[in-house]
């Protein structure tokens, strides 16, 4: 049996970290057991230190874990072990709780190198329960969507044949259309900035030890987490706003709302490497704010979905603005090869989409007109350009604007 090593002051150090933290030797035997493992398993360190890992935790992939070991010492630089849904490094029961979807604790493995000669290695447990409750839930909420979408459909279709509330029924359904997308970019939007924490925390121990941190590198290091914090709160609240009814038309500021929808969409645009750019100055219109936001996202993701469809270089959306005495005039042109002109005088007709089966519904830019013709008194037109579509929003400006 393995003995202790004794690592001094970063036994302390390592025992205040709030994850787990194995230290293996060159045999996989286990030379540190923090405070943190022996309260959440229930086995203190004296019991298990000297244990070889797989002896001592038959369920674990051997060879796997020996690989990300075998990695991270080669090249001397992390390994990450992702754990698989509903899996786990060490079996951590959790307590029975109302609506509590794992039974054991849900984790992801930071494999990292400490010793490189004597082929000691640091495993770095993070509790991911939280997080994988999260995405299981939003898992089930978007497929009870899509469920219902798909049923909601065939109603309408039937609805629609039959002309009954037909304006009423596809603006239902584009409401929902339009939360499963947005669904989708939460999930989108918080992966970075939680990505992010995860890197600033797991490198926070490493950083100790260089001897980098000081009382000012915490003040800087809990500002940039809170910072990210703060972005992932204040998305929720631009998506709860988003999805309030509008009750009575108001003026506003064109360029700032299609700017706040940008950003609502910012990390989808940033992954795909799209070049955003806004030209000209605002101006301000009364009208439905949720409304123009809603045309303004289906032709954004229009735009985005062609990009991934035809994988275009360069992408890149122009945003302009611009007035002439009685009409504010918005612009959105991309560069994603434009519309077929055979199908251009039916790309507002409900129903008609080019996009592959169960990726559209054919309403959006029918709701998008309704929306700027019928309940904002504007015009929705489109046209095509050397490098791609045109779409060309006119609405009535604020007099004295």
């Amino acid at each position: 049996m393995a003995e202790k090593v004794v690592f001094n002051s970063v036994d302390l150090i390592l025992d205040t970290i709030d994850h787990g933290i194995i230290i293996l030797d060159g045999d996989l035997n286990i030379l540190f057991w923090n405070k943190w493992l022996a309260f959440k398993t229930k086995i203190e360190s004296e019991k298990i230190i000297g244990c070889n890992i797989f002896k001592k935790f038959p369920t674990i992939n051997k060879k796997r874990l020996t690989r990300k070991i075998k990695t991270a010492l080669l090249l001397n630089t992390p390994s990450f072990y992702t754990i698989d849904s509903q899996d786990y490094l060490i079996d951590i029961p959790l307590s029975k709780i109302t609506d509590q979807l794992f039974e054991s604790m849900q984790q992801n493995v930071t494999i990292v190198p400490y010793d490189i000669e004597k082929k000691i290695v640091c495993l770095y447990i993070y509790d991911t329960t939280s997080l994988c409750s999260a995405n299981k839930r939003l898992e089930e909420t978007l497929f009870e969507l899509n469920e219902y979408k798909n049923t909601l459909e065939e109603k309408i279709e039937s609805e629609v044949k039959k002309n009954i509330e037909k304006d009423k029924i596809l603006h239902m359904q584009s409401k929902l259309v339009y939360m499963g997308e947005m669904i989708g970019s939460i999930a989108h939007q918080w992966r970075q900035p939680l990505n992010a924490l995860g890197v600033n925390v797991q490198f926070l121990e490493d950083d100790y030890e260089d001897g980098l941190v000081d009382l000012a590198y915490l003040k800087d290091h809990n500002i940039k987490n809170m910072e990210l914090i703060n972005f992932m709160s204040n998305t929720i609240d631009e998506f709860r706003n988003f999805f309030i009814m509008d009750r009575e038309k108001i003026a506003f500021d064109i360029k700032n709302v299609t700017t706040n929808i940008i950003n609502i969409v910012l990390f989808r645009i940033s992954s795909s490497n799209v070049k955003i750019n806004f030209i000209g100055n605002s101006f301000s219109v009364v009208g439905y704010v949720n409304g123009f936001q809603q045309v303004i996202l289906n032709l954004i993701n229009n735009s985005l979905d062609v990009f991934d469809e035809l994988s275009i270089e360069n992408p890149k959306i122009d945003i302009s603005f611009f007035q002439n005495e009685k009409e504010g005039i918005v612009e959105i042109l991309d560069n994603g090869g434009g519309i077929l002109e055979t199908i251009m005088d039916r790309i507002f007709e409900p129903y008609f989409t080019t996009k592959e089966q169960g990726k559209g519904t054919g309403i959006g830019l029918y709701m998008s007109k309704m929306i700027i013709e019928d309940h904002m008194n504007g015009k929705i037109e489109v046209c095509n350009t050397e490098d791609g579509a045109r779409f060309r929003i006119k609405l009535m400006r604020v007099k004295n604007d």
